[in-house]
């Protein structure tokens, strides 16, 4: 089961980092690029997966999470986006 949704504006930018390089015992980070759309992909068990991504496919990062609701709850903290009424 998959679930996509635009999106309009980012509340936390940020949050998402990724190790670039290490220097000494130190990692160094940046942080990803805004996405404009996210896709939650759920598997047999219920878990979720919330993926963000550009509009040319560039990844943004992922987060697991044990429900659909948690990974829905994490897209509305993060992106303002919300189920249709």
């Amino acid at each position: 089961m998959k679930f996509t949704a635009r999106v309009e504006q980012v509340l936390h930018s940020g949050i998402h980092r990724i190790a670039i390089e290490r220097r000494d015992t130190e990692l160094v980070f940046d942080d990803l690029p805004l996405p404009t759309y996210v896709e939650i992909e759920v598997d047999d068990s219920g878990h979720a997966m919330l993926y963000r991504y550009r509009d040319d496919r560039t990844f943004c990062g992922d987060t697991w999470h044990e429900s659909l609701q948690n990974a829905k709850d994490q897209a509305a903290f993060e992106y303002g986006i919300s189920e249709p009424a």
